[in-house]
């Protein structure tokens, strides 16, 4: 489910006091809550670092963001597919992604790790993790990694929110996420978790747009 500017193509505004052309509008997809990335104030208004690099872009190569609101990444990338929206930030590049989107230079580089219930006192080595019930989101970067590793007690969630629930409730032995975006999440829940296992990967975010989106050169991300 997407509010605000839905479905809105890309347009060249138009200034209505002249014929002279303002800047290209172009839609930008945002998850409601991703902090430290992506947020929604009380005031409406979109914040975070993501929303930062999209006005750099925006001064940078001379566009103007329309920001258009989803609850959910899946929502997003429906949109991003069908031409509802054509923008978005700081997501990693996978071979499906790859085959509708275009992707500027890496900008930021997020630590995957796994979490369990602080009140776990037991340690948890990666060895021992390899065979845990993990919590995994659907459309984020550890699944895929810890699918393509065979891990065989995989729990898919279409939020963060969920997974964390089930963690915090012992439905499931760890999660694995972003460090910094779980850890932001967490505490914004008033939750106490804790790393386990050191960092099982890395992963960079990009600045990705619809393929075939003419107003904006990726080159100019670059």
């Amino acid at each position: 489910k997407q509010q605000n500017n839905q479905g809105v193509p890309p347009a060249q505004a138009t200034d209505p006091t002249t014929t002279t052309p303002l800047k290209p509008v172009v839609t930008f997809a945002v998850p409601r809550s991703f902090p430290p990335y992506h947020s929604i104030g009380k005031d409406g208004r979109v914040t975070g670092f993501a929303i930062d690099v999209a006005k750099a872009i925006e001064s940078r190569i001379g566009i103007e963001f329309r920001y258009q609101i989803h609850e959910n990444w899946a929502s997003i990338f429906a949109a991003l597919k069908d031409g509802g929206a054509d923008a978005l930030a700081n997501i990693g590049i996978s071979p499906k992604r790859a085959g509708f989107l275009s992707f500027s230079l890496p900008y930021d580089t997020l630590r995957i790790s796994y979490f369990v219930r602080a009140t776990d006192t037991s340690t948890k080595t990666s060895d021992q993790l390899a065979n845990a019930k993990i919590g995994v989101v659907e459309v984020n970067k550890a699944r895929s990694l810890l699918e393509k590793q065979g891990h065989p007690n995989l729990a898919i969630y279409s939020s963060l929110s969920d997974a964390m629930f089930d963690l915090i409730s012992s439905q499931v032995d760890a999660i694995a996420y972003p460090e910094n975006i779980a850890l932001k999440a967490a505490r914004d829940a008033g939750l106490v978790i804790a790393t386990r296992g050191g960092g099982m990967s890395y992963t960079q975010g990009y600045v990705p747009v619809r393929s075939g989106t003419v107003l904006i050169d990726m080159r100019g991300l670059h």
